[in-house]
């Protein structure tokens, strides 16, 4: 909240520097088109803040400072002000914008101004799950810290939720395991041994819920390092722990179409909140799946097959991995398809995901396999193909079995 109101109420921070809690020093004059700002810069306990003032008006015209962003770590923060009015005896901003990376967040427009109104009792109450949350606290420090998820779904700058993490190992076969997070986002992935490591689907969405996972993996095979990680696509929900891992020393399996995406993720610096990837001294080792095409990796006992699925709504880099060991077939995807909920939010994903099936020959015209076959979903519940077919037929989605 008062990261909030302080991007959107910049005169806030003069006022502390008044009260002695901030310090300002001026830095520079500069001259953008054709305007000339004087550049004040205030102390902050994350980030020093620029403000740039108005030479010829004395208003604030915009805010520059970096934040943490879950993926790509050191990121600059812009708020810009227009068309200050005054409200009684202070005046405020009517048009505010909020930018990440120039990638704009939030466009907010303000008709009035009332100065202290007078408002029922409670009415800025926190949620009971965060109430209680001290300046000292973790909780508290992340969100300060971080561009969290939220601002990217939600358009909120600065929101932030707490990271609660409850991993759950599921055995799926020997050696096999489905990992779901199950607080808020109900995210899953898989771990998979084979005979010179273990293989990682997906790095879940956080640093520390991907910290979380490795200790699965290290409680299940603790003589085994990770070998490679395969990332279904960028998504900050699915792709914000892949640091972590990498950092290992894994090599990370990713989909062809985000241009130098993963290279910047895996060099950017990360000065607001450190991480094992700012202090490591590995390499980073990348293998891009091209499209249409497919990675393999296999010991004779347990077959893993990653396929590139460039036709889809969601995402230009889409992976799903086929897993197979013991006569059985475990097919991990993400986005395409909600599975096990009754719904699903992948508009067009389930269309895209059978048509990938089909083509790569996992499933036959009539959407069957020869073999038991169950889809591990990314946000969702394991099901088989049958019970699949069955709950997409009752959503009226038309997947197209036996009709090629």
């Amino acid at each position: 909240m008062e990261k909030i109101m302080t991007l959107m109420n910049p005169q806030f921070l003069l006022r502390e520097v008044l009260k002695n809690e901030r310090t300002i020093t001026f830095s520079e004059t500069v001259r953008e088109k054709d305007t000339i700002y004087d550049v004040l810069i205030i102390s902050d306990d994350v980030s020093p803040i620029k403000l740039y003032i108005n030479n010829k008006n004395g208003t604030i015209s915009k805010l520059e400072t970096k934040t943490n962003h879950m993926i790509l770590r050191d990121i600059v923060l812009r708020a810009t002000y227009k068309n200050w009015k005054k409200a009684e005896s202070v005046r405020f901003p009517m048009q505010v914008d909020i930018a990440v990376s120039g990638n704009k967040l939030l466009h907010q427009l303000h008709e009035s101004v009332v100065e202290n109104p007078e408002l029922e009792e409670g009415y800025f109450a926190f949620p009971k799950k965060v109430d209680g949350l001290t300046k000292d606290s973790t909780a508290y420090n992340k969100g300060l810290r971080t561009h969290h998820i939220h601002d990217e779904f939600f358009e909120i700058a600065g929101l932030y939720y707490i990271e609660e993490v409850s991993l759950e190992a599921t055995k799926l076969a020997s050696g096999i395991y489905e990992v779901r997070d199950n607080s808020s986002n109900h995210l899953g992935g898989m771990i998979v041994e084979y005979e010179k490591g273990v293989v990682v689907i997906e790095a879940h969405t956080s640093e520390d819920v991907s910290k979380e996972l490795l200790k699965i993996v290290q409680k299940n095979f603790p003589d085994k390092a990770i070998t490679h990680l395969i990332q279904s696509h960028h998504h900050v929900d699915h792709a914000s722990g892949v640091r972590a891992v990498v950092s290992l020393g894994s090599e990370l399996i990713i989909g062809k179409g985000t241009g130098d995406w993963w290279e910047n993720v895996l060099k950017a610096e990360s000065t607001i909140r450190p991480d094992e990837m700012s202090s490591s001294s590995v390499s980073p080792t990348v293998t891009e799946v091209d499209y249409n095409d497919k990675w393999t990796l296999s010991d004779g006992n347990v077959y893993i097959t990653v396929y590139h699925v460039s036709d889809n709504p969601h995402a230009s880099d889409m992976l799903i991995t086929k897993v197979e060991k013991d006569n059985q077939i475990f097919l991990y995807e993400a986005d395409l398809y909600n599975a096990g909920f009754g719904f699903t939010m992948a508009y067009g994903g389930p269309e895209s995901l059978f048509k990938a099936l089909r083509k790569f020959e996992l499933i036959d015209s009539d959407c069957k396999s020869q073999q038991p076959f169950t889809i591990i979903p990314g946000h969702g519940k394991p099901v088989t193909i049958g019970q699949a077919i069955s709950e997409l037929g009752q959503l009226g989605i038309a997947i197209d079995c036996g009709t090629e």
